[in-house]
């Protein structure tokens, strides 16, 4: 290779490239610490918020089941169905929210009060009460 008016052998560029920068000078003083990786630096374990659940495991842990109020007008006009929903159950065992996924919308309302009302155990994970969200269904038929 010809560089500003020297040549220079392949072995030489090569002897040149090949040569490691000095350790020289370098202590542990001068390097930062390393973060501890366990101990008191580690990240917290993350808690379960809620957990979904069939409906027959939280059927199984059905306390008390309140009975919709058949509504009068749906009687009247011979209105039968299912009304879906999916409930928030606490760790308490208590109704926290109830959302109608799908049904009539003159038997939703009755659904959604009745269920409000009903009381679970507490779903245990691990030994440990957790929320759970869990699908009902409420069957309106009328009296044959």
């Amino acid at each position: 290779m010809i560089k500003n008016g020297t040549t220079r052998t392949a072995n030489a560029v090569a002897d040149a490239d090949a040569t490691a920068p000095s350790l020289e000078g370098i202590t542990a003083a001068a390097t930062p610490a390393l973060p501890k990786l366990i101990g008191e630096n580690r990240a917290p374990t993350p808690k379960l918020q809620s957990v979904k659940v069939s409906q027959g495991v939280s059927q199984g842990l059905l306390i008390n089941q309140v009975q919709p109020v058949y509504p009068p007008s749906a009687v009247r006009i011979k209105r039968e169905g299912a009304v879906e929903r999916r409930a928030t159950i606490s760790t308490r065992g208590d109704i926290t929210t109830v959302k109608v996924v799908s049904g009539d919308p003159l038997l939703a309302p009755a659904a959604v009060e009745a269920v409000k009302q009903w009381k679970y155990r507490p779903y245990l994970l691990n030994d440990t009460p957790v929320e759970m969200q869990t699908p009902i269904t409420v069957k309106f038929s009328l009296p044959r």
